[in-house]
């Protein structure tokens, strides 16, 4: 097994069984029970892929031969486990899931005592050991607790959110089999929705325009108020209106950080679309894409709220997570208030492209992109996170991805066709650039 193939810049992440299985989880166990100094407790969850609650099994076993006691709130949403984390103050805590990926996948997010992703240099350290293979040896014991409860509870006290707020709404929620179906339906039935529940999993399980139509049928068919999906392990939205059309990420994120903007500071990653500068019309502070990058950025800026198109949406003053809950209950709001289709049709209109091709080679890939530039001295915008630059009117974003082995492309512009024969160009180019 090549620990350079799984373990990512964020997690650990890989094919069930080929990469990754319970013999792994097992010494995944025994070696951060180590990292640990063999003392203290961890709280483990995970989604409900079908490999999840063996590997979450394997690794519970590990981490109590070696001393560490363990709290398994499984199945669980990814912010259920930071929100537990946080509030029982555990010394780590690790999700059993590969997130958005297909069922083939599966992996490990580490979060730190704070709730936050634990440092790349600290997962270093237990691979190191793992590499290693010389365990030690402890006596830990496993605790089965459910979460649920007071965590719902404290999102509503924090949103001031009653069993009211949500009367006369009639909302769909697709979890695409994933563990939102114990959280984001109850809450929004707490709040006084009428909610439909799909039950289909898909085997892709990345909210997507072309893999949700069915919420879009049940939305016409019944005459619903809102559509609201969420990924394998409950940290991702995406959303359908009334009349059945899809709701971009981008515009998801022009919404929540115009709502949030009233609040505090505002954290979006280089990724995002120009409409949600367009949109919020105040300064955002610009963040690289992942998570952990902007949610690092908004603990250091005191933010209160971050967020990326790819349907990852965080309040600070909750957990520092991703949550499909919370901000399902959220947009269900607006949508009962106002004409949400009117609100998405007031969004400055980019037509956006996004392209990704496989690359083994990040770092070789990144070195002859330079060169390409300082060649052709391209309009650049910003290097934060690869290259951000303007050509004719349209702006382009290439990156290596930070948990996959591709880079990415995001293209957009207000004229379409420009913007459609950029995105073929820049396809063209990384599949040149990745040979």
């Amino acid at each position: 097994m090549l620990l350079n193939k799984i373990f990512r810049q964020y997690d650990i992440r890989g094919k069930y069984p080929d990469d990754l299985d319970e013999v792994f989880a097992e010494k995944l166990g025994r070696s951060t029970a180590d990292y640990l100094e063999n003392n203290g407790y961890v709280i483990v969850g995970c989604d409900l892929r079908p490999s999840s609650q063996l590997l979450k099994t394997s690794l519970i076993r590990g981490l109590n031969i070696g001393g560490i006691s363990t709290i398994d709130i499984s199945p669980c949403t990814t912010d259920m486990l930071t929100f537990a984390t946080i509030t029982r103050k555990a010394n780590l805590a690790i999700m059993v899931t590969a997130s958005h990926l297909p069922l083939i996948y599966n992996g490990f997010k580490f979060s730190n005592t704070k709730g936050t992703y634990l440092r790349e240099a600290e997962r270093e350290k237990i691979r190191s050991i793992l590499d290693n293979g010389n365990f030690r040896s402890g006596e830990g014991k496993n605790e089965a607790v459910s979460v649920i409860e007071p965590y719902l509870r404290s999102m509503k006290k924090l949103m001031n959110w009653d069993s009211s707020t949500l009367s006369g709404a009639k909302i769909a929620v697709y979890p695409m089999g994933g563990s939102a179906k114990m959280t984001t339906p109850v809450l929004l039935q707490e709040l006084g929705a009428e909610v439909t529940t799909l039950s289909h999993a898909p085997v892709d399980l990345e909210p997507r325009e072309d893999n949700t139509a069915a919420v879009e049928k049940e939305i016409l068919e019944k005459n619903l108020t809102l559509g609201v999906i969420n990924d394998g392990d409950g940290d991702r939205l995406a959303a359908r209106c009334e009349d059945g059309s899809y709701i971009s990420g981008d515009q998801l994120l022009c919404l929540f950080s115009k709502t949030y903007s009233d609040i505090g500071k505002v954290v979006v990653t280089i990724d995002s679309s120009s409409a949600v500068f367009d949109y919020v019309g105040k300064d955002l502070l610009i963040s690289k894409v992942g998570e952990a990058n902007y949610v690092n950025d908004a603990l250091a800026n005191g933010a209160v709220f971050g967020g990326e198109p790819s349907g990852h949406f965080v309040d600070l003053r909750f957990t520092p997570s991703g949550s499909g809950a919370l901000f399902a209950g959220i947009l269900a709001k607006k949508a009962l208030d106002s004409d949400l289709k009117n609100i998405i049709n007031e969004i400055p209109k980019y037509h956006t492209f996004r392209v990704k091709v496989g690359c083994e080679d990040h770092i070789g890939f990144m070195k002859k992109l330079l060169q390409k530039f300082d060649r052709e001295h391209d309009d650049i915008i910003s290097q934060i996170d690869g290259i951000k630059y303007r050509s004719d009117s349209s702006t382009i974003l290439i990156r290596p991805s930070n948990t996959e082995s591709v880079v990415r492309s995001t293209i957009e512009s207000k004229n379409a066709d420009e913007a459609r024969t950029k995105a073929q160009e820049i396809k063209e180019l990384l599949q040149k650039l990745c040979v």
